[in-house]
Formats: C-alpha cells, sequence, structure tokens
C-alpha cells in the first residue's frame, strides 16, 4: 500500500481543474473548496466550487492564522485553512500554494498537473470573459508555470484526461480488503436458533460453549434449510453496500461441517440480499487467520478470528458494538489512509 493520503490538482486556467475534481469526487474523493475572493461565475455554487469570501473577511482569516496555505493570484486571493487539510482528500492549489506544503504532508500528495495546450485553453477561456482579460489571464500564467515542477505527473492530452485521472484513481486508491463474516454479523442466526429453542437465548443452562454449541447442531440437522430463513441484521446490508464502495469487500464464513446444505445456502442467502454484486465474493473456511486481508468484522474470536494479520473489528464488543460504529471506524480509516 502506498502512503499518499490526497491528490492535488494544479494547473493554468481552464486546464480543466473543476471538470477533473468531478471525476474525482465521482470515484469517491472528499473536495476541499478553496476560499476565494473573485466573484463567482455563473452556474458555481457556494461551498461547492469555492467558499466566497470579501477581500476583508480573507485578510481576517489570514490575520487569525486559519489558513494552511494562501496565496494572491492578480487581485484575488485563494486558500486552503488547516481543518481541510486534515479531513479532505481532494484540493486544488495554485503553485504558490504547493510550495506551502510542510515536508510530510507533500510526501503524503499525489500532485496532478493539469496542462492542455495553450490553445485548447483559450478556446476555453472565450466562453468566459472577454479577450482582454483572456490574455492577461494566459500572461499571469506564464509566469506562474514557468518554474513549476513540483509535481508527480503531468496531464496534457485532454482528450486522455479522464481515463488518466481513473488511472491515477487505482494507483493512488487501492482498494483495502475487508472481508465480514456472515451468522451474528450480517445474518441473524441466534435469531433463527431461537425460534426452535426458545431458551437458547441465553446459555445459562449450559455448562460449556461445546455443549450449547452440540445443541445448535442437533436443530440445524433437523433443519437443515433453515438458513435461507434467517433475517438479516439491522443495517448490516446497507453499510455493507455503502462500504462496497470504499473496499474490496469479501464474505469470509465458517459453514456447518455436519450439515452440507450450510455450504450451499450461504451461497443463496448472498444472492438473495445482495443480488448479482455478491458473485464470487464467498469464501468457506474454519481457518480465517490463513486469509490475508486489511480487515475483518468478525463476532466472535473463534476460527482464526482472533489470528488475523489484519484489524479484527470484533462486532458486539465495547469498540463495536453496533454497525453503526462499525461503519464510522471504517470510512474514518478510508479517509486517512
Amino acid at each position: 500500500m502506498n502512503n499518499y493520503k490526497r491528490i492535488i490538482l494544479c494547473g493554468p486556467a481552464a486546464a480543466g481543474k473543476d471538470w477533473s475534481r468531478q471525476i474525482l469526487q465521482n470515484l469517491g474523493y472528499t473536495y476541499a473548496p478553496s476560499f476565494t475572493s473573485r466573484p463567482i461565475r455563473i452556474g458555481e455554487v457556494e461551498g461547492k466550487d469555492y467558499f466566497y469570501r470579501s477581500k476583508e473577511e480573507i485578510e481576517d482569516m489570514i490575520h487569525r492564522d486559519l489558513f494552511y496555505e494562501y496565496i494572491k493570484f492578480g487581485d484575488y486571493y485563494y486558500g486552503t485553512t488547516k481543518t481541510q487539510i486534515d479531513v479532505c482528500n481532494l484540493f486544488i492549489m495554485t503553485p504558490g500554494g504547493i510550495s506551502m506544503l510542510k515536508e510530510k504532508d507533500r510526501k503524503e500528495s499525489y500532485i496532478v498537473y493539469l496542462n492542455p495546450s495553450e490553445d485548447t485553453r483559450r478556446k476555453r477561456l472565450n466562453d468566459r470573459v472577454d479577450f482582454s482579460k483572456n490574455q492577461k489571464r494566459i500572461e499571469l500564467d506564464k509566469i506562474e508555470f514557468e518554474k513549476f515542477y513540483d509535481f508527480d505527473i503531468s496531464l496534457s492530452d485532454a482528450n486522455m484526461m479522464r481515463e488518466q485521472l481513473e488511472k491515477i484513481h487505482l494507483k493512488i486508491k487501492q482498494r483495502k480488503i475487508l472481508y465480514v463474516d456472515m451468522d451474528g454479523v450480517i445474518a441473524d442466526f441466534d435469531g433463527m436458533i431461537k425460534t426452535y429453542c426458545p431458551e437458547l437465548e441465553t446459555s445459562d443452562q449450559y455448562s460449556n460453549y461445546e455443549e450449547r454449541s452440540d445443541k445448535v447442531d442437533e436443530i440445524m440437522e433437523a433443519n437443515p434449510r433453515s438458513f435461507l430463513k434467517i433475517k438479516p441484521i439491522e443495517h448490516s446490508i446497507d453499510l455493507v453496500k455503502k462500504l462496497s464502495e470504499y473496499y474490496e469487500v469479501l464474505f469470509l464464513s465458517t459453514p456447518m461441517w455436519n450439515i452440507p446444505e450450510s455450504y450451499m445456502d450461504k451461497r443463496l442467502w448472498l444472492k438473495l440480499h445482495f443480488g448479482d454484486w455478491a458473485n464470487k465474493r464467498l469464501v468457506l473456511t474454519h481457518r480465517k487467520d490463513l486469509n490475508i486481508g486489511d480487515y475483518l468484522i468478525d463476532d466472535r474470536l473463534r476460527n482464526g478470528a482472533a489470528e488475523f494479520t489484519g484489524k479484527h473489528i470484533h462486532l458486539t464488543s465495547e469498540e463495536f458494538p453496533t454497525w453503526v460504529e462499525v461503519y464510522n471506524f471504517l470510512i474514518s480509516e478510508w479517509i486517512n489512509q
């Protein structure tokens, strides 16, 4: 895994920064709109494209040391706050702003220099302002970018930018592997068992785990196709689907050795609740510790879960009592990776 935490887009006027930003946002990145003192343009939205403030307001923020970086380009200020650098992973900055990155933050940033031809940019600028202003902006950009070399990749072919941005995403934002157990994590196995034996709600009457397990085996041997009747655990299906946008999700489950039907029905249960998306995502094993991955959501320590070499997210524990805490933790991990 790489150590990049953010993408920074940089380029002259009409290089395609906002268009590129939208592509990356659609891929799951969290954009930090710059603060600026320039007037809002037709079609732009406050808080989406920029945070528009007066010159006096920006200068007050500078005085209060709220900016991580800021520059004055032409007549207008542009800047990124200290809060934004910590919580977002997609930025648009000028060369001047990039030069203000701390050494650690620069190493964690993948800088994309958008540099289409001047003719391409002129055509785009003609849709914005008159020729005289176009020429002034182009001349300012020549000065600003003349000695700009602090980038990780330069994109100059306007027709290939979308494809190149998607490749950059795959390069720096590799999806970590998230294993999700089934029984007790997404499937309410105990709830199903209680419909056959209500006293199994607690294990007080049984002297040890093995005795209770034997009773469960008896129930399942008498009702071998009951797995398909299991109801999903609250929030689990929706949150697994959401997490699949950020992680490579696989289901890691231990079937019941003496119930051959459990092997088949686990697959059918996933099909029932997740549809075709779940195809070929099921791993059945009694040794979860032998599987390589980054995270495992499991409600128990048995069958190798305790020895899993990645992060064991112990659902129903004090740290992760419900799926809500699990989801919030994994999203935070994704943002900060």
